[in-house]
């Protein structure tokens, strides 16, 4: 997919300072709004490029709010 070619292309800059690859991280951001079947697929587009660790963030509304 196109969303797990530009993950891969980040390979090259995912570098630590001593020339070993760097731990590789992603989060995901997204409302209700989105469709799960969608978050799925990002998430496992990160995994098929090689993140080790993937976050969901959320926002929470403030008390009161519908």
């Amino acid at each position: 997919s196109l969303l797990q070619t530009a993950l891969q292309s980040t390979d090259t800059r995912d570098k630590n300072t001593d020339g070993k690859p760097a731990r590789r991280e992603a989060t995901i951001m997204g409302d209700k709004v989105i469709p799960y079947r969608i978050v799925k697929k990002v998430m496992a587009s990160c995994t098929a490029a090689g993140f080790e660790r993937i976050s969901l963030a959320v926002l929470q509304k403030p008390p009161g709010e519908s």
